[in-house]
């Protein structure tokens, strides 16, 4: 089709009668207050909408009931900065509500007054003379359409939608039938369809913005869209997308067109449309003030936008020739390229109609033509140039920057000439040189005075910019990109203060290289969210929730995110959204500083765990968004990552931890961090941030390495102080600071500076404070005590609250509870023992010790004269009242006081120095009464340490009988206190609570004699003990005082089950010391809190385990060791896992650490014991294999031999329980150090080139995670290899070269030496116990961890019956391998490969010793077999070791 073509008009079947002006229907809401939505002021809605508008509209409604609220609701719920939230419903709500669009429309298009005179005539085109085709590159045309007779896109039915597109597709087919098109639906269309659609029109999946998914448009998606597709391409039309119809022309100069025949084919497009939509008696939706009526308000009038691409190439040589083609009366918003073309966009909607606005670009394109055709032939152009070019360069100049110091790199290399030069260039963004200097302009003391809009930004302006750049770098190498293949250690991060440190974190920011940068005018905030959504959706192994971040910072307030202060609900331009992962501390965000920001975070001190899931995560993201181009980071092979400012080239992290609570200075802390490159900067909340950013010669590693040192140095500074040069004091303490540094108690290890600072000025009610509370643990006669005492007391029942930090702490460790951590409310109580309990074996004397205090009065320490009085007085009258004698201490008979004596009632640690400290033996002994029950089993203190002090001693040992009188006589004394109008003093956390510390929780202690002959003298007493939580009192020849040590957070009941456990323990050991058997801590590992119960739910079926776990895991053995776990929180689930899992596994357990054979060492022991009956008690091992002397070394049957020997790691888990990050920097280590002991090459995962060094799959499923991956042999010359894990963390195999078992032995002792060392200079070492030897994941491997294959050529011996019966005999057995090939032949063959395993207990030496003996003794049997006539076998007599 041509200009005004002579293609014939389509036939009007039906003429459309013009539709009656809509009713006006008013909705009565006399009831209600004004409903103006809660907007922001300065929103663009509330610019559009003002109140006054919204009360003059707000009772209108169109007859299908849309309301304005309907209009603007969306925009509401989601506001955009331009309004694009605005949606009219249906036709009719235009015109009703003409007043709100008109003033939307002079809001956006600053038109005083809207009209449009709608003409799409094509032949009312002007003639263009010089505009040829030459100049015409392409031309892109779009509108947008709705049908007058049905609901707008947003609000349509599925009903009206499928009409839609059946009628629309139609009259598409039959008015554009010279493109030869078709139609799709979205739904139907395969890859290559797909392909060829978004390579001409725009995306095809579902509208994915929070306005459109508001409005409706992805309801039903994509039922009923699709899309007509010309088959030249030139002409696409979307169908029930954004509106009822986006029609979009496309011309190039490769289809014949010129721009003039361009703008005529689209008009008469148009228009033969809509005469072919009348045969289904539709029309286009037309207004005649508005024009074209659509949803969106900004698709009203003519709606036409235009993007066309023209080029002159003669003019382009002319040095005006950008601020020819700029002229405000030309082109002012082109973007200009190299080559001389250039690209201009408009939206047209009121004013000129369609052909007026189309020959206004048109004869602005003349023009330009014009200049060219007169500068082609030297002609003088200047009486036709645009009045503003005419002296342009003066123009040009008055924006020349002026530089504070000319001597710096870009004054240099920018002067006048270079700047007019590259003044018109601009980016494929748009980004000129004058806006790369803007920031300069504004920041003249910046040393590289110019900003990145884009990224081509360096590449376009490299002339002047790049060596700004290298002058700046000069002296640093390139940064390498982040990656998880770096050390994943960090010096110092696990001695982090938690006190002192409660968030850290890592972020990592990025800007995609195909999208302009946060500085640029065209930077798009929505398309950086669209574009980070798709791809974290196709990130696999990590699961993303989004949130804007609003709902972040309403919801997630003590996210590390907000506390640290990285994102604030004011934080970028607008758009900025939350992606949160699910399972992992990793949250991304968009739109601030930079277009992507990662952060990975913990709320703890825990900086490692941070360190390694930014090492282990951070290249999978990376790879995901560099797999697609419009996503890719961008990246400078020289600068690194880049950033819209080059002062933060290179990786574009930074690091922080929220310090909760300092008394350090802020600007001493300032002066001593800055010279490292860590800042401190006061949070609003009073926290400080301690915060290293990464400078341009900085790897991720250094960057956080740096922050744990300066936070490590802060601990220090803290207890350290100092002086800063001009700063004064480093740390301002308060002046009363005691000095703790002598003492050995629970306080000095406790009382911060920090603390001592904020709990000084508090007090109790009473008077109490902290200096009264601790003054027993600064008195220097306390520095002799035991340093498991507190160190503190208690004045009142307030100071438990009051001095919470500190006491909360002591108690803690006093009790054995976890540090800091939380405790189980209403947990101690004094109850009744169970029925079932029996009393210990052999004890001598039993005595229970029971402390309470009495609410509202003040504790012994700080008891006046007359408050103790009076409670003497109270509680002597209730004690009057029980069966038994009442005296005061003033008063006691001598014949009572030494029968309280003798039989253990009376204190006498009154006269320790701490109670002097405390004041609690003032005014003594008045105040103080002693009673005696009448049986003369229990005794009552009163006023002595605590209110009352009860004791029970039983001298036959009968620990139930003294407790159940303990117990009445408490439940009495409590009766008649609750009755005299008192109550205890109780805490919900803490139990009862008493002057000391370690006496709170149920207030029960109890102390026993044992009679234990032999331990009583071993060196392992005092360590058997304390493991039970035991105190030795006293140690008389034979008898042995233990006494309990945790009164808080356990049940009495428990405390003395406990205290049972235990003693039979002792017992036992005693058992074993009598026998003559060597005993270790961890012979009978009964682990803490641990309590022993009948049955058990989780106990597993043992007839299903394999046989050495079934023998050993007993009932009470499994509920012993079911509470217990590792420091890494390994329980006993895990080294059951292979047993429960595989009943054809031959051990039955495993070692996740080395950590798992002391805490789960008794089962470890037994299982052992099992398979090798007969060991001694605990063999001792030594790290030194032994030399061997005088050894047989030729042996006749000996074909081959070699040696496996298995270590792990002590500072890692072993493989079956590794981490990925943890596996990979195992095998790195094991790489760095084999590679030093002998030279070799590497083959990662195993079996290189030839075939040679497979991988060995292990039988566990447990050890096959990953697989292979990290996993390979290191293969070195001698015949050795060394597999790296698999079972173990090395597998180091030495196939010897000759059968002298002593010399190839020799050759593997100097090379495990050599390479143990090795390890030793990498920081490590390998797992070792003397009780176990070398620490393997299967225990039956442990203890040297060597074992040895061989090779026998023994031709008679292999075909014999009692062949398994002599190699069990001399302790070897078959390998699977001669297994294999014996079921395969069905015959036997003349050699037999063997396995000798040391088994435990055993040493090398002797093992090999074994080994030789073994071998002389097969080639002795050998030679000696006879086989008779009747190929009947002699009988072989069996060798026994």
């Amino acid at each position: 089709m041509g200009c005004g073509g002579s293609k014939a008009t389509v036939a009007v079947k039906q003429t459309i009668q013009s539709s009656p002006q809509p009713s006006i229907r008013f909705v009565d809401f006399t009831d209600l207050q004004d409903g103006y939505p809660d907007i922001e002021e300065s929103s663009f809605l509330a610019t559009v909408l003002p109140r006054s508008l919204y009360v003059k509209l707000e009772q209108l409604a169109t007859p299908q009931g849309n309301s304005l609220d309907t209009i603007i609701q969306v925009e509401v719920d989601h506001p955009t900065p331009n309004g694009h939230g605005i949606l009219f419903p249906e036709v009719n709500s235009i015109g009703l509500f003409s007043d709100f669009v008109k003033s939307f429309s002079s809001k956006v298009y600053s038109l005083e007054e809207i009209k449009i005179a709608t003409n799409l005539d094509a032949g009312r085109l002007s003639a263009a003379k010089f505009l040829k085709e030459k100049h015409f590159v392409s031309c892109f045309v779009s509108t947008h359409r709705s049908v007058a007779q049905f609901a707008m896109a947003t609000t349509s039915s599925r009903g009206e939608r499928r009409y839609l597109f059946d009628a629309l597709a139609h009259a598409l087919t039959i008015s554009q039938s010279d493109y030869q098109g078709r139609t799709i639906l979205f739904e139907e269309m395969d890859a290559k369809e797909k392909k060829e659609f978004l390579n001409c029109s725009c995306q095809l999946g579902p509208p994915d913005s929070p306005q459109c998914i508001a409005a409706g448009l992805a309801r039903e998606w994509p039922e009923a869209r699709g899309a007509w597709h010309g088959t030249y391409g030139t002409f696409t039309a979307h169908i029930n997308t954004q509106e009822h119809l986006h029609l979009m022309h496309m011309f190039a100069v490769a289809q014949g067109h010129t721009l003039h025949s361009a703008f005529g084919d689209y008009l008469e497009s148009v228009s033969e449309l809509g005469l072919a939509l009348q045969y289904h008696n539709l029309s286009f939706a037309h207004h005649s003030i508005f024009g074209h009526l659509n949803s969106s308000p900004y698709h009203l009038g003519a709606d036409l936008s235009v993007e066309l691409s023209l080029q002159f190439s003669t003019l382009s040589q002319h040095t005006l020739y950008k601020d020819i083609v700029k002229s405000p009366n030309l082109f002012p918003t082109a973007d200009l390229s190299s080559d001389g073309s250039f690209t201009v966009s408009y939206d047209h909607h009121f004013g000129l109609s369609e052909v007026e606005f189309l020959n206004e670009v048109l004869q602005r394109a003349e023009l330009l033509a014009e200049m060219e055709s007169l500068y082609a032939e030297m002609d003088n152009i200047y009486s036709v140039l645009p009045a503003d070019v005419k002296g342009a360069r003066g123009k040009a100049l008055a924006n020349y920057p002026t530089f504070p110091d000319k001597g710096t790199t870009l004054a240099r290399l920018l002067d006048q000439n270079t700047y007019l030069r590259l003044s018109p260039l601009a980016t494929k963004h748009g980004c000129s040189l004058d806006q790369a200097l803007e920031y300069g302009r504004q920041n003249p003391t910046d040393r590289f005075w110019f900003s990145l809009h884009d990224v081509d930004t360096l590449e376009v302006f490299g002339e002047v910019l790049l060596p700004v750049v290298k002058e700046a770098y000069k002296d640093a190498s390139s940064p390498p990109p982040l990656s998880g293949l770096g050390p994943t250690h960090l010096n110092g991060a696990r001695t982090l203060d938690e006190d002192l440190i409660s968030y850290c974190y890592i972020k990592v920011q990025r800007n995609m290289a195909a999208l302009p940068l946060t500085a640029h005018t065209r930077y798009d905030p929505v398309q950086i969210n669209c574009t980070v959504s798709a791809v974290l959706a196709e990130l696999k192994g990590i699961e993303f929730e989004r949130m804007t971040l609003k709902y972040f910072c309403d919801n997630y307030r003590t996210h590390p995110l907000v506390k640290c202060n990285c994102i604030s609900s004011s934080s970028g331009c607008g758009q900025v959204e939350v992606w949160l992962a699910k399972d992992l501390d990793l949250a991304i965000y968009t739109n601030t500083e930079e277009h992507v920001s990662l952060v990975f975070s913990h709320q703890s001190s825990d900086m490692l765990q941070v360190y390694q899931n930014l090492c282990f995560y951070y290249p999978k993201i990376e790879t995901q968004f560099n797999s697609d181009s419009n996503s890719k980071f961008a990246f400078h092979p020289q600068f690194g990552f880049l950033s819209s400012l080059p002062k933060r080239f290179g990786l574009l992290m930074s690091c922080g931890v929220l310090i909760s609570q300092t008394c350090c200075k802020m600007d001493a802390l300032q002066m001593c961090f800055n010279p490292i490159n860590v800042s401190v900067c006061s949070l609003s909340t009073g926290d400080l941030l301690l915060c290293s950013n990464t400078i341009f010669v900085d790897t991720e590693h250094t960057t956080v390495q740096r922050l744990v040192d300066a936070a490590l140095r802060l601990s220090e500074l803290e207890y350290l102080g100092g002086v800063v040069e001009g700063c004064g004091p480093l740390v301002e303490y308060h002046p009363n600071l005691p000095d703790l540094s002598a003492e050995n108690t629970l306080l000095a290890e406790h009382l911060s500076p920090v603390m001592y600072s904020t709990l000084i000025n508090k007090c109790t009610s009473k008077g109490y404070t902290l200096d009264m509370a601790i003054q027993v643990g600064v008195d220097e006669e306390c520095s002799a005590t035991p340093s498991s005492h507190p160190g503190i007391v208690a004045g009142d029942e307030e100071c438990y609250d009051t001095f919470r930090e500190l006491f909360h702490l002591v108690i803690s460790e006093c009790h054995g509870l976890p540090q800091g951590g939380a405790m189980e409310p209403n947990k101690n109580q004094l109850s009744p023992i169970s029925p079932s309990f029996t009393d210990p074996a052999g004890l001598k004397q039993v005595k229970l010790k029971l402390h309470f205090n009495i609410s509202s009065f003040a504790f012994p320490p700080s008891c006046t004269r007359a408050e103790r009085n009076h409670l003497e007085q109270v509680v002597s009258a209730i004690l009057k009242e029980l069966p038994g004698v009442y005296h005061s201490l003033q008063n006691l008979p001598t014949e009572l006081r030494n029968r309280l004596k003798n039989g253990g009632f009376l204190a006498m640690e009154l006269a320790y120095p701490q109670y002097v400290s405390t004041n609690i033996m003032r005014e003594w002994p008045t105040g103080r009464g002693v009673w005696l029950h009448k049986d003369g089993s229990v005794a009552a203190f009163v006023n002595g340490e605590d209110h009352i002090a009860l004791t029970s001693v039983n001298q036959d040992g009968r620990l139930t009988a003294a407790y159940c009188s303990l117990l009445n006589s408490f439940s009495e004394i409590k009766s008649g206190i609750v009755s005299s109008g008192h109550a205890l003093a109780c805490h919900s956390l803490y139990g009862m609570l008493t002057t000391s510390p370690s006496n709170c929780g149920t207030g029960l202690h109890v102390e026993c004699v044992l009679s234990l002959p032999s331990l009583s003298s071993h060196p392992l007493l005092g360590n058997l003990a304390r493991t039970r939580q035991l105190s030795i009192v006293n140690v008389d020849q034979d008898l042995v005082t233990i006494a309990t040590q945790q009164s808080c957070g356990v049940d009495s009941p428990d405390i003395l089950s406990r205290l049972s456990t235990s003693i039979n323990y002792l017992h036992q050991v005693e058992q074993h010391l009598a026998k003559g058997y060597c005993v270790h801590s961890s012979t009978f590992d009964i682990p803490l809190h641990s309590t022993s119960t009948d049955s058990s739910d989780d106990y597993p079926d043992v007839s299903l385990l394999p046989l050495p776990l079934s023998l050993s895991l007993t009932q009470e053995r499994f509920n012993l060791l079911k509470c217990c776990q590792t420091s890494r929180g390994f329980t006993l689930e895990d080294v059951l896992a292979p047993g429960v899992t595989d009943p054809a596994h031959p051990v039955g357990v495993v070692a996740c650490e080395a950590e798992c054979y002391s805490v789960f060492g008794s089962l470890y022991t037994q299982v052992l014991y099992n398979m090798y009956p007969g060991v001694a008690w605990q063999p001792k091992y030594s790290k030194d294999l032994v030399s061997l002397q005088k050894m047989s070394s030729q042996f006749s049957c000996l074909a081959a031999l070699s040696f496996e020997v298995r270590r792990n790691l002590a500072s890692f888990p072993f493989p079956s329980s590794v981490s990925r990050v943890e596996r990979t920097e195992v095998e790195l280590i094991l790489k760095s150090a084999l590679s030093s002991t002998s030279l070799g090459r590497y083959v990662e995962g195993g079996s290189d080139s030839d075939g040679e060094h497979p991988l060995i799959k292990p039988s566990w499923c447990g050890l096959l995670k990953d697989w292979p991956n990290r996993r390979g042999v290191y293969v070195m010359h001698d015949n050795m290899s060394g597999y790296i894990n698999l079972e173990d963390h090395l597998l180091l195999s030495i196939t010897a070269k000759s059968s002298d078992i002593a010399t190839e032995y020799k050759k593997m002792n100097d090379f495990l030496k050599s390479l143990e060392v090795n390890i030793q200079s990498e920081g490590h070492q390998f797992a070792f116990l003397p009780e176990y030897g070398y620490l393997t994941s299967c225990p039956s491997n442990a203890g040297s961890g060597v074992s040895v294959r061989l090779k026998l050529h023994l031709p008679r011996l292999t075909k014999h019956p009692q062949l398994l019966q002599l190699l069990k005999s001399v302790c070897l057995k078959m390998d699977k391998e001669s297994e294999a090939v014996n079921d395969m032949t069905g015959e036997a063959s003349s050699t037999l490969s063997v396995i000798h395993l040391p088994g435990y207990g055993t040493p090398i030496d002797q093992s090999l010793w074994q080994l030789t003996t073994a071998l002389c003794q097969l080639s002795e049997i050998e030679q000696s077999i006879q086989v008779s006539k009747k190929s009947k076998w002699t009988p072989i007599p069996l060798p026994m070791f």
